[in-house]
């Protein structure tokens, strides 16, 4: 027990170190709008310099109405938009939800552009479960 308080002592020590040498939290603003729309929302200069970009698609969670989801013809240009505003190693992550109806088109949409990216622009992972192709997955790139 002692070792443990001893422990958790020298971790709040640690932290209350980095508030003192000037670390902090970015700022955040949120946005209401549609993903498609992200490059026109960021100020261009962060163009290239974004170091991650996060994608739930289906539907909003916890909304009431479930008629308002992802569709393609939005995701599609936002993955773009995204890509386009990551830094070199920067990353994209886009959870895929293909068990709801349209989630299965989106998902394989996805897929298709991903796989289409040029090696030499990025890199892409699935990691999902063949046992249960209805579950939800998770499909990162990372930016060359």
């Amino acid at each position: 027990m002692g070792a443990a308080r001893r422990g958790e002592a020298g971790s709040a020590k640690r932290k209350l170190h980095a508030r003192e040498a000037g670390a902090r939290l970015a700022s955040v603003e949120l946005l209401l709008r549609s993903h498609a729309e992200m490059a026109e929302a960021l100020p261009a200069e962060h163009r290239g310099r974004v170091g991650a970009a996060m994608f739930n698609l289906g539907y909003l969670p916890g909304a009431e109405d479930l008629g308002v989801m992802t569709a393609p013809a939005s995701t599609l240009p936002a993955l773009e938009a995204a890509l386009s505003l990551l830094r070199p190693k920067g990353i994209l992550t886009a959870v895929l939800y293909p068990g709801h109806e349209g989630g299965g088109a989106e998902a394989l949409a996805v897929e298709r552009w991903a796989g289409a990216l040029p090696v030499s622009e990025a890199r892409v992972i699935l990691y999902r479960q063949p046992q249960r192709p209805e579950a939800p997955y998770l499909l990162a790139v990372e930016k060359v």
